[in-house]
């Protein structure tokens, strides 16, 4: 059975935030596999292959959302430039799909949570709905100041509740400030 994720159920590693972890760890995941690619001996690429490995299980194990996504461009850019082809991503897909129906069920669950983004309004995921109301607030206080923008400092205590708080903006009520 698939069940919720749990916060505690979602690796952090050491910056105690599973969506700055997994971005961290998305750097490295496309240096390792250009490595695999570019490695003369076999002992360097099988090195790198499974450094690859680990990298993207750590990925996988902070279910975040943004990071599956990034997974996705970052296939299609490595593929369209050659350093892996489509064959190696499917092959490779099946054991790690194995892997997380094993070790992380909730995975699938919290990723389907993606579907309905493209109709907010019908989104019952706060997560989501508050990051939609946090990046449209600073989309819209650039547009407003587009050259200067609103100085250091200044977009929290001063921008980012006014504009979070516009109907035009605002798909979930947020009542302290929040960085661009």
């Amino acid at each position: 059975t698939r069940e919720s994720v749990r916060p505690e159920d979602r690796a952090c590693g050491p910056v105690n935030d599973a969506n700055y972890f997994a971005q961290i760890l998305l750097v490295v995941l496309p240096m390792a596999i250009i490595l695999t690619k570019l490695s003369t001996s076999k002992t360097a690429k099988v090195t790198a292959l499974v450094l690859a490995l680990l990298v993207l299980s750590g990925i996988l194990l902070t279910y975040s959302r943004g990071g599956f996504l990034i997974l996705i461009v970052l296939a299609v850019l490595l593929i369209r430039y050659g350093y892996l082809r489509l064959r190696h991503i499917f092959l490779g897909a099946i054991p790690v799909l194995g892997i997380i129906i094993a070790v992380a069920p909730g995975y699938f669950t919290r990723m389907d949570s993606l579907r309905g983004v493209s109709d907010i309004e019908s989104v019952n995921d706060a997560a989501l709905r508050g990051r939609l109301t946090e990046m449209l607030a600073a989309w819209n206080v650039f547009l407003d100041h587009p050259f200067v923008g609103v100085g250091p400092g200044q977009y929290e205590p001063y921008y980012s509740l006014e504009y979070m708080d516009d109907p035009g903006v605002a798909f979930r009520q947020i009542d302290k400030e929040r960085p661009a």
